[in-house]
């Protein structure tokens, strides 16, 4: 990160802006592989993975101002994940050819110099919202905030989803496919026949994924349409018309 913020003209925050977006056409470039396929299984796990990485970049993007301090939560919550999965791997001593123990206390030595360093002010403000939520816990075990709760921010995906205007998407993909993502549907592909025998329906093309490949295009529009209203405001005009005309198709 410091070494792009140095040596380039881009800044630290929007590497992490656009990495976020890669990350959305990562999974929607997935998602669309498995619906091709027919795997309704798939495909609703990832279109859930797909819309919270697109609730976190529409909120960074969301105002203007905050856009920088935002993208820093996002980065020191990361960090800190990094560092305690470092020490996880060290502590049970998991390494192959290529994930070395050098590796994992170059990636610790790393993020903790950049933690106390340049992100010390948003690194701290994650200390204290930790703090608080050590205090109030019923649970043992560490608890790590949620990076968008950071500066008094939504403290939940819901309250999130509801922040960036998409609590109607968050309701659809979090309450009618709740049950295939913790695994309690498996009864539900299960089927008797006209014999008295039980059978089951087959993993692919039971139902066509018309809804799933809707709304995944839907977050895609959403996304890009704040990614070019920051960097590129004069075209957004231009997208609104290109993402209309592909719709109608």
């Amino acid at each position: 990160m410091n070494k792009i913020n140095e040596e380039s003209i881009i800044n630290d925050y929007d590497v992490i802006v656009l990495s976020l977006y890669r990350k959305v056409l990562e999974q929607l470039d997935g998602l669309f592989l498995l619906i091709e396929h027919e795997s309704k299984s798939g495909s609703v796990i990832l279109l859930r993975s797909l819309f919270e990485t697109s609730a976190s970049l529409i909120y960074i993007l969301k105002d203007k101002e905050k856009v920088e301090q935002r993208a820093h939560c996002y980065y020191v919550s990361y960090s800190i994940e990094e560092i305690t999965f470092s020490r996880k791997v060290i502590a049970q001593k998991v390494y192959d050819e290529f994930a070395t123990e050098e590796r994992f206390k170059r990636s610790i030595d790393s993020h903790t110099k950049n933690l106390n360093g340049k992100y010390k002010e948003v690194y701290q403000e994650w200390l204290k919202v930790q703090s608080n939520l050590e205090r109030n816990k019923s649970k043992k075990g560490l608890i790590h905030p949620k990076w968008y709760s950071l500066y008094d921010g939504p403290i939940t995906l819901k309250k999130l989803s509801k922040k960036i205007n998409l609590l109607g998407v968050y309701d659809k993909i979090y309450s009618i496919y709740s049950l295939e993502v913790h695994g309690f549907s498996t009864l539900s592909d299960l089927r008797r026949t006209k014999d008295g025998y039980l059978k089951y329906l087959p993993l692919r093309g039971t139902r066509a994924l018309d809804v799933e490949a809707i709304m995944s295009i839907r977050l895609f529009s959403i996304v890009s349409g704040s990614l070019i209203n920051h960097y590129l405001s004069s075209y957004i005009g231009d997208f609104e018309q290109f993402y209309n005309e592909i719709s109608i198709k």
